[in-house]
């Protein structure tokens, strides 16, 4: 939770040096916001200029890089990998629990609305995340090539069509209801791997990691996806 206010204040900061907020006020609502106060400004329309935009993905993706280099010193002894895969964790973590709360707290909820409607700040704050994530586990993949082409196809196809959602300015709910969908069994599949990797896969935990995993990929791929 610190992560993410630090990064929202950081963004609505950029906001006010550009003239569209004051600093002040975007300080306390970002307490306010997290806190779940009747008057949460995420439900607003957004209306950030194109610069504000690139700044703030530029500010994202240094975010998660910075996370993956901050490891390096840290846990040195791990493989680029291991440090890859913590920045998969919580990103998979953070995501999921703000589209979860832009879905269901906040809304619009995609089930039942027209399609096509107007970003609002939450949504796109959701995007940019995921979108500065997406940049940054591309470059890493393209560095290390650890995935087949049509890996990377997928991360390309994903990082398009979340910069369309920015830069159009609708399609936000839907969005990021697929975003909630496709990553909430994330963690489950970083903590397989590290109870692999760490000899723990054969135990009782890893045997209710890997159920859990295939309950939760199931029933939100194919079963929530399709409805």
């Amino acid at each position: 939770m610190l992560l993410v206010s630090c990064v929202y204040l950081l963004h609505n900061t950029w906001q006010s040096f550009v003239g569209k907020h004051n600093f002040s006020y975007q300080s306390m609502e970002v307490l306010r916001y997290w806190t779940h106060s009747s008057t949460l400004r995420g439900s607003q329309l957004n209306e950030e200029t194109a610069g504000s935009k690139l700044f703030a993905l530029t500010l994202y993706t240094t975010l998660w890089a910075s996370m993956y280099r901050i490891q390096l010193s840290l846990w040195s002894h791990r493989t680029a990998e291991w440090r890859c895969r913590v920045v998969s964790l919580t990103h998979g973590t953070l995501v999921t629990y703000l589209s979860y709360y832009s879905q269901c707290v906040e809304g619009p909820s995609v089930f039942g609305i027209e399609p096509g409607l107007p970003n609002n700040n939450t949504q796109v704050f959701i995007a940019k995340l995921c979108l500065g994530y997406f940049i940054f586990d591309l470059v890493w993949c393209l560095c290390y090539q650890t995935e087949p082409p049509i890996m990377i196809v997928h991360h390309v196809l994903s990082i398009f069509g979340t910069a369309n959602m920015i830069f159009q300015g609708k399609w936000g709910t839907e969005l990021v209801a697929v975003i909630g969908a496709t990553e909430v069994s994330n963690p489950l599949l970083q903590l397989r791997w590290f109870l692999k990797s760490a000899g723990y896969s054969k135990t009782i935990l890893g045997e209710i990691v890997d159920f859990l995993f295939i309950i939760v990929f199931g029933a939100f791929r194919f079963l929530l996806s399709g409805y």
